[in-house]
């Protein structure tokens, strides 16, 4: 994995083709699990994940020889599923999202609602005098056949592809419940000689038993619970359904001397746009004329909108509140903006499955046939021991109490509001494994530069050696830092332009990491840098050692700048502590981490930092290499150890650590080395992120231990283990309504996050 930045000039290019395909009949890990394996075994795929939540799959294949969309259309069909091919752009997605929200939860309701509005009259003619108990009977069996085959057709549709995909799900379990109810219903009204003493059922509501009320009663819970599951994924999909919702769908374009309005997906590089006042910034851009004030805080997090003129960037979704238009220069086209990267990877995220839920998925995979067989075994134990009514209520409550729906979503709703919280606080994880691990961390290692502090540093002394005068200091200086794209180069070609200095072109430059830089003026050698720099040179730094001592103290960074063997003098530079970065360390030991600083700058500079942020460990004028030993030293000592770095010289280190922590800005939220990104610099935010992470990995234990303790101990009741003893049963009614509640209590667990506190 290589680093990589994303430059204001140049929009970064489009991903591999990736085809977005949406599934129709999958309801539970079992199921994601077989469309996965299907796509993935076809020749050039790279790479295929199923998203449950979402009902999405997003397979990565190669550009040459990957599967065509009907390929991979016929591959789902073969798994028992159906599948369509959605488009790629961003704002399509956006409208797709809602549309299919909105249809979804339309879909279940109105099953919902069918089921309730039969199970009302049916449980009413229950209580119909016994005289007329036989006709009460019928005119169930004629209100609820209906009604049962409408709301259970989609269980029916779905169990019958994974028969014939030689496969079994949670549409299985549900289609036999109700279908074993439906048919114990016919009996009761046709054939009741067959069922024996219904007796032995737990009455409902003390009316005479109907198996047809209960087969309305499995599905009423069953629907309301899919229906609550699907209103809740819309919720939890919020944070980035507000990403999408921040770009507009058409740009005034600029041609000539006319102004046209086009779809913002037909925009390219290169063209001019119009930004009027109080309007939504639709691309990434640079500022060519006008100025006013942009509100960027969805992207900064800064509340106060910043002033913008020509040769600034703004950027998609940001707005227009100030009084000024802008005509911008686009660098990026609708799919490659700054919004639409950090939506892909939210997305992306959101698709990663962490390891607790990959064993999650193998256990539903096996706990399917384990329930059949125990409610198969069941059914002929007590058919044997007392009759078919009681084996059937049995046989029906095993099917429903043990719906693995809880499990497939314990993890994948908790992950999914969890990352759409941090997108929400500018916090981007770039996978639901990373903030498994980012809960484990119990070292953090803190890079200085652009990390703690602003890494904005500003020229702060001067002092030329005897015979040199501060502006020939400044001269040769910048001249060398010129081409260079240090943070330190820019603060000193800045000081020496606000003095008016001319700087010269130098003919070439060499960066030497950890020492500085080495350029040629004129046929003559210019060097700027630390002692490491001059070591093996004659150059004589003896008369400003002791300056130099004192700078470092304050907390300064002092350079020695020579030219053509001869000691020019020492620029010193400061690079203030950035805000929340003291508040930031005492989080982070409040979370009893290890912290360590390090840099690349010299020991007492770097003490000088961390002494005024309260950090006890310091590792000081280590080269970028050093970094990842220092990484891999404490991983040596049984540490999880997290990296926060600029994610620019800090990416080996990055990649090295069990999470790597870049502090970014709008041009680096595609860096490839770490798997948090932060969209605010601020450390702040790491520690918001690391805490949203335990609480996260948290609430995924919690879904998981109350989805498999509720299948281990109902499972076992409705099948009648304590029955012979104390008489108790689960009716199936009660064990749908038991599954509904389940899944309830797993979406609610995972939707507290969305009011999680930074």
């Amino acid at each position: 994995m290589s680093h990589s930045k994303i430059s204001a000039d140049q929009a970064p290019a489009a991903p591999d083709r990736t085809v977005c395909l949406q599934i129709e009949g999958m309801h539970c890990a079992g199921c994601a699990n077989r469309i996965r394996q299907a796509i993935q075994d076809l020749p050039g795929v790279v790479e295929a994940h199923v998203d449950l939540l979402t009902r999405r799959a997003y397979v990565r294949i190669t550009p040459q020889e990957g599967p065509s969309p009907e390929a991979l259309s016929r591959a789902v069909s073969s798994a028992g599923y159906s599948a369509k091919v959605l488009p790629g752009q961003q704002t399509t997605l956006l409208q797709e999202f809602l549309e299919e929200s909105k249809t979804e939860r339309q879909f279940w309701f109105l099953r919902f609602g069918v089921a309730v509005g039969a199970l009302v009259p049916v449980l009413l003619l229950g209580h119909v005098p016994e005289a007329f108990g036989h006709f009460s009977l019928l005119l169930q069996f004629l209100i609820g056949s209906p009604a049962i085959l409408y709301s259970a057709w989609p269980y029916f549709k779905g169990a019958w592809r994974r028969l014939l995909a030689r496969s079994a799900d949670m549409d299985s379990l549900i289609s036999l419940g109700t279908g074993a109810a439906t048919v114990g219903g016919i009996l009761q009204v046709f054939y009741p000689s067959l069922l024996g003493h219904s007796g032995a059922l737990v009455e409902w509501l003390g009316a005479h038993h109907s198996y047809f009320g209960e087969a309305l009663i499995i599905l009423s819970f069953v629907n309301l619970g899919k229906y609550l599951e699907a209103s809740a994924r819309s919720r939890a999909g919020n944070a980035i359904v507000s990403l999408l919702s921040l770009a507009p769908k058409s740009v005034p374009l600029v041609r000539g001397e006319t102004i046209e309005e086009v779809p913002v997906e037909t925009v390219v590089p290169g063209q001019e746009i119009l930004v009027r006042p109080g309007t939504t910034v639709p691309l990434d851009g640079k500022v060519l004329s006008g100025t006013t004030a942009i509100d960027q805080s969805w992207l900064t997090g800064e509340p106060m909108p910043a002033e913008v003129g020509p040769g600034d960037m703004v950027y998609a979704g940001t707005q227009n509140v100030g009084s000024g238009a802008l005509r911008i220069t686009v660098l990026r086209d609708a799919d490659s903006t700054t919004l639409a990267q950090i939506i892909r990877l939210a997305q992306e995220a959101q698709r990663q499955k962490p390891r607790l839920a990959r064993t999650a998925d193998k256990l539903v995979e096996v706990l399917v046939p384990v329930v059949l067989l125990v409610a198969a075994t069941s059914f002929i134990t007590w058919a044997l021991l007392d009759n078919p009514a009681t084996a059937l209520a049995t046989f029906i409550a095993v099917l429903v109490v043990a719906c693995p729906c809880a499990i497939g979503i314990a993890t994948p709703m908790a992950v999914m509001v969890g990352i759409g919280r941090g997108t929400q606080l500018g916090i981007l994880f770039k996978s639901g494994e990373i903030i498994e691990t980012a809960a484990k961390v119990t070292a953090v290692v803190l890079d200085k530069t652009g990390t703690v502090t602003l890494g904005k540093p500003r020229v702060t002394d001067v002092v030329p050696a005897s015979g040199i005068s501060e502006e020939q200091l400044l001269q040769v200086a910048a001249a060398a830092e010129r081409l260079s794209g240090h943070p330190f180069a820019e603060a000193i070609v800045s000081a020496a332009q606000d003095r008016g200095i001319s700087v010269p072109l130098v003919d070439d430059l060499e960066v030497l990491p950890g020492k500085g830089i080495r350029a040629t003026l004129e046929g003559r050698a210019i060097l700027v840098g630390n002692e490491r720099l001059f070591a093996g040179t004659y150059i004589d730094l003896d008369p400003q050692r002791e300056l130099v001592r004192q700078l470092r103290r304050q907390g300064k960074t002092p350079l020695w700048v020579a030219y053509d063997g001869r000691r020019l003098g020492v620029i010193a530079l400061s690079d203030p502590i950035g805000p929340g970065s003291k508040e930031a360390v005492e989080e982070l030991k409040k979370l009893g981490l290890r912290i360590c600083l390090v840099s690349g700058d010299h020991q007492l500079a770097v003490a000088a930092i961390a002494k005024e942020l309260g950090i006890d460990e310091v590792r000081a004028e280590v080269f970028p290499d050093q970094k990842v030993q220092i990484v891999q030293e404490l991983q040596a000592a049984g540490h999880v150890v997290a990296m926060i770095g600029d994610g620019i010289n800090d990416a080996p280190a990055l990649m090295a650590a069990n999470v790597g922590i870049a502090i970014g800005s709008a041009a680096d939220i595609a860096i490839e080395a770490a798997g948090v990104v932060l969209l605010r610099q601020n450390l702040l935010s790491a520690v918001y992120g690391l805490r949203l992470a335990r609480v996260t990995l948290r609430t995924i234990r919690e879904n998981l231990f109350w989805a498999f303790i509720y299948n281990l101990c109902l499972i076992p009741l409705a099948a009648g283990i304590l029955r012979p003893w104390w008489g108790i049963s689960v009716p199936p009614a009660l064990a749908a309504a038991a599954m509904a509640a389940s899944d309830v209590c797993v979406v609610g667990n995972s939707l507290r996050l969305r009011w999680r506190k930074a």
